[in-house]
């Protein structure tokens, strides 16, 4: 037999079957997530009348998803960001599938060409329009993020976007990469039009299966060094960007850096640390 070499494997098997005790992810479209009264996800035995989807398996064993629209009886829903950041891996990662499967299905019901109704393609995460040459592959699509912790002299670049849900955290530079672009072309384009900062050195950190506002996400970190320290700040994209010594970060308050959840804490918290 076989080992599996990663905790979760993200696949779609067409042939596997719900057994008792399977975990499953019920998620409503805008992406909250049925949990059972202490928080944990149920299995497909408990709700076996929802319509469930392979999402992969976990130590050998499935996993599946389902959508609905309100909780169950005896059940809750929590929003995925706050289920995520309390489950260990790899239970995280099966519900940033399961939520994003979710709501990529309820926005991809039918064909942008003839208007008919998808249809899945076993054992692939796609669908598909029976109908149309143009639309005879439907891929879910990855939305991703690069994240930058850029320094120079010592000093950690830091700003506050001026729109946004945590617009008032002081936060590292990201943005999202256009089609067209590398990772690396992405963060050089991003630390230019943010700051007009030039880059002299670049490198690769780390990534998480997620963005800050999607469970189907990618995010991807860096590390980065400026030629210089002069800013410029977009008006339109920052509110304010300045550069923080070791002592200033660790003076920051809680409440002004980014949610425990969030990517770029880590490498705050390491710079100053």
């Amino acid at each position: 037999m076989r080992r599996m070499p990663l905790a979760f494997l993200a696949s779609h098997d067409a042939s596997a079957a719900p057994t008792t005790g399977d975990p499953l992810v019920a998620a409503t479209p805008d992406g909250r997530i049925v949990v059972r009264r202490d928080g944990s996800l149920p299995t497909v035995d408990t709700l076996s009348d929802l319509g469930v989807r392979h999402l992969g398996t976990v130590g050998g064993a499935a996993v599946w998803g389902a959508t609905v629209t309100e909780a169950p009886d005896g059940h809750l829903l929590l929003d995925w960001r706050d289920l995520t950041a309390r489950l260990a891996p790899p239970l995280d990662s099966v519900v940033l599938r399961g939520a994003y499967d979710a709501r990529w299905r309820h926005t991809h019901r039918f064909c942008g060409e003839c208007g008919g109704a998808l249809e899945d393609y076993p054992g692939f995460s796609t669908r598909r329009c029976p109908r149309c040459t143009t639309l005879r592959y439907v891929p879910q699509a990855l939305v991703t993020v690069v994240l930058v912790a850029v320094e120079h002299a010592d000093r950690l670049l830091l700003l506050r976007h001026a729109y946004g849900d945590y617009a008032r955290h002081w936060a590292l530079l990201a943005g999202f990469v256009e089609p067209g672009e590398t990772l690396e072309n992405a963060v050089a384009r991003e630390v230019w039009e943010e700051t007009g900062l030039e880059l002299s050195s670049l490198d690769y950190n780390a990534s998480q299966p997620r963005t800050l506002f999607e469970p189907g996400g990618m995010t991807v970190r860096f590390k980065a060094t400026s030629a210089g320290a002069a800013i410029t700040a977009d008006p339109v994209e920052v509110a304010q960007a300045r550069w923080f010594s070791r002592a200033e970060v660790r003076a920051l308050p809680t409440e002004l850096l980014p949610p425990t959840h969030s990517f770029d804490l880590p490498l705050i918290r390491e710079f100053a640390d």
